[in-house]
């Protein structure tokens, strides 16, 4: 054990061999001694090594600081010690709210904590979380120990987090199919589509299980059989079937989907895509039976019925023509009409007959049966028809156009009437052709419901295709307008000159010594630099005014309606100025500055062409002259 000696003389006046030694154990003393420090050595280790930044305030003065504070706040450790509270909050407002939060709370003697926006030694604002603790409790003004933490790469992440999720529920929202995430076949989610081809309300569909789309527990069952096991394999499986609404009403659907969780295809998480059918499947089945409808009253019409390209080869025949001229419909198809059944005397004598009608030669062929047709739409002449053995019967014929949707000549319809009974063939005529115009008519609605919903889909398509081209406006990287979209303004920005007899101001603006930093930190820190730039000289321009990139680290800024030469180069002063303080990049500051040209519209040149070389002389000029700075391309004139 460790001793302390005191030894005295029994009595120091007196010479004697008598001494009093007084022994005091101090071991323990020296052990706690030893821990002490020990604890202290620690806790100095801890706080240099901290990952945080760890100050301590006395009176809102730093008095110590460790490594990693200096380096969040890009302090020098002597420096860091001259600080006061407020040097480290971007403003006097946000230093008086930290202590309104966080005051009352060390007064008492309490911890604190708190996240707010601070300031680092290069003008630089990031977010930071903070905890406080009074140094002793009992003695609030003996120190503050403040544990700040940088929150900007989790702020970020959190807004651009915020941001997709956003996007993803205005894709999902504005969907033209439903959507469903399902987890063991239990709706999990669904946008407003899914709920309003199922008839429910917003939010009644969450928590249900799709068997309640199904008709009969066999198809609900099917398709757990089907499609998962498809789905997990590889496979994509996509059915169309028939399921009901809420209220039990039939809908036709297309399913297909993802399986999320392969390893539980069915108790894990899959999304549906679920297309309405139902429309499109009435419109088809309304067009199969018009179709059925046309060709039963094709083949079973007591008239000849005859229909040709445009060029006369026949493409379709009834039965009744067919029989009438003793052939198999499949003979005369692909043939030319005029030389199979027809004589031909008969068609060189009305070609003459057409010929001084009209005025102009009709030569003898296909033309004679159909020009007239082509010219007014329909004709009607008498001719006499060829049969296989050679027997002729007269017909009346009736020829029409068959047009398309822009109106072309397609082909042709004849209709063909035995004269040889008339009164019956007459009787038959009406009948029929009352019939055909019955069932004409009927098809040309249903047509005319199908041709709306086609123009409905290609309206929709436009649409999107005009969202496209306008994406293809802007710029991917900084969101800005990019070369098009710029020129086109521009156009207008010099039109509106010219009505209001005002000036267009447009400035080119290169960054200087960007390439450097693409060498030494890399490109994507090169990308990361355009966009703060971008966003920071955004801040300071006018709402009339366009910010565009150029291509590179090259942008130009269009400045319509411009009076006097002092608005442009108040705006380019404060392009500049935004550049004075250096830029975050992966937590590294790099410092790059503008040289702008200015050049002016009429003043400097008479089109838009001239003014973007006016402006890119200028900020060459600007280069030359020593970099940041602006440059005008010459004398405004006021």
């Amino acid at each position: 054990m460790c001793c302390r000696f005191v030894a005295q003389a029994w009595d120091p006046s007196e010479a004697s061999d008598t001494t009093l030694w007084l022994v005091e154990d101090v071991g323990e003393a020296i052990a706690q001694t030893a821990a002490l420090q020990k604890s202290i050595e620690q806790s100095e280790a801890m706080v240099q090594n901290a990952p945080v930044g760890i100050i301590v305030t006395v009176n809102r003065q730093v008095v110590r600081a460790n490594p990693e504070f200096c380096r969040m706040f890009r302090y020098a450790p002597a420096a860091a010690l001259n600080l006061v509270g407020r040097d480290l909050f971007p403003s006097d407002q946000m230093y008086a709210d930290l202590g309104a939060t966080v005051g009352p709370l060390l007064s008492a003697g309490k911890p604190a904590e708190c996240e707010m926006q601070m300031v680092r030694g290069n003008g630089d604002v990031f977010w930071a979380h903070l905890v406080a603790y009074v140094v002793n409790p009992h003695e609030t003004s003996s120190g503050t120990i403040w544990m700040i933490t940088d929150r900007s790469d989790f702020k970020r992440s959190e807004e651009a987090q915020a941001k997709a999720m956003l996007e993803n529920q205005i894709i999902l929202d504005s969907a033209a199919v439903g959507i469903v995430y399902l987890k063991n076949r239990i709706i999990q989610r669904c946008n407003p589509k899914a709920e309003q081809i199922f008839g429910f309300e917003p939010g009644a569909m969450l928590g249900i299980s799709t068997r309640a789309w199904y008709q009969a527990e066999a198809d609900y069952q099917r398709v757990a059989q089907e499609f998962y096991p498809a789905v997990v394999a590889g496979t994509t499986f996509t059915q169309e079937l028939t399921l009901v609404r809420t209220d039990g009403t039939p809908i036709w659907c297309r399913l297909s989907g993802q399986v999320l969780d392969p390893d539980a295809p069915i108790a894990g998480h899959s999304i549906w895509v679920v297309e309405d059918l139902s429309l499109r499947h009435a419109n088809e089945q309304a067009l199969a039976s018009a179709k059925a409808l046309m060709q039963g009253v094709f083949d079973s019409a007591k008239v000849s019925i005859i229909v040709t390209d445009a060029q006369g080869i026949i493409r379709m025949m009834n039965q009744t023509a067919a029989s009438w001229l003793q052939y198999d419909p499949k003979e005369l198809i692909g043939q030319a009409s005029p030389r199979v059944f027809h004589d031909l005397d008969e068609v060189v004598a009305y070609s003459r007959t057409l010929s001084e009608e009209l005025g102009s030669e009709v030569p003898p062929g296909f033309d004679t049966f159909v020009i007239k047709a082509r010219l007014k739409g329909s004709d009607e002449h008498e001719w006499t028809y060829i049969r296989r053995d050679g027997s002729r019967f007269p017909v009346h014929l009736t020829t029409s156009t068959l047009l398309d949707a822009q109106s072309n000549i397609t082909g042709y319809i004849g209709v063909g009437v035995d004269m040889t009974d008339r009164n019956r063939a007459d009787n038959a005529m009406r009948v029929a052709q009352m019939q055909l115009e019955e069932r004409v008519a009927l098809r040309t609605a249903e047509l005319a419901s199908t041709n709306l919903q086609l123009q409905e889909e290609i309206a929709r398509r436009k649409a999107t295709e005009e969202k496209m081209r306008q994406m293809a406006h802007y710029d991917g990287l900084t969101g800005l307008p990019n070369r098009n979209l710029l020129m086109g303004r521009l156009e207008k920005a010099i039109a509106q000159a010219d009505r209001r007899g005002s000036k267009t101001g447009l400035m080119f603006i290169d960054l200087d010594r960007f390439k450097q930093v693409n060498d030494t930190l890399g490109h994507d820190a090169g990308d990361e630099l355009l966009r703060q730039v971008a966003r920071r000289m955004g801040e300071v321009i006018r709402d009339t005014d366009t910010l565009a990139r150029h291509g590179g680290d090259e942008f130009v800024l269009l400045v319509p309606d411009v009076a006097q030469q002092q608005e442009l180069a108040d705006l380019a002063t404060r392009l500049v100025r935004v550049f004075a303080s250096a830029f975050d990049i992966s937590g590294n500051p790099v410092v790059t500055t503008p040289s702008v040209g200015i050049s002016c519209y009429p003043t400097d040149c008479a089109s838009s062409d001239e003014l973007m070389r006016c402006a890119d002389h200028a900020m060459y000029q600007a280069k030359t002259a020593g970099k940041n700075r602006f440059h005008f391309f010459s004398t405004f004139v006021a």
